[in-house]
């Protein structure tokens, strides 16, 4: 049996370990666009941001210049997590999402 795992997000569209957003080219995929997603929410009074490195394949229709930072955004993909070991030596957890559908919704963050 196959298995999936699914993620909806609204968020801010934002730059996380200084990664900017990417459009590219390469040999498998014609056109992908990457972009880091900021979720923002407060638990037991303490503020917390959780950070999506997202990217789009193989849409024709999309303008990198739409993927301003700032601007919130709507994201439905696959999610995977990746855990690599940082520079310092400590154990990180990466987020992905492949995107399958996305919706700019234009509100830029305060």
């Amino acid at each position: 049996m196959a298995t999936i795992a699914k993620i909806t997000i609204v968020g801010y569209i934002g730059t996380a370990n200084g990664k900017e957003i990417v459009n590219k080219e390469t040999a498998e995929v014609s056109k992908v666009i990457s972009f880091s997603v900021a979720v923002n929410y407060t638990k037991k009074g303490i503020d917390y941001v959780d950070w999506y490195d997202c990217e789009v394949y193989n849409r024709s229709n999309l303008d990198v210049l739409w993927f301003e930072k700032g601007k919130q955004i709507f994201v439905e993909g696959n999610f995977r997590l990746d855990n690599y070991t940082s520079k310092d030596g400590s154990n990180k957890v990466s987020a992905h999402i492949t995107v399958d559908k996305l919706l700019f919704l234009g509100k830029k963050e305060p």
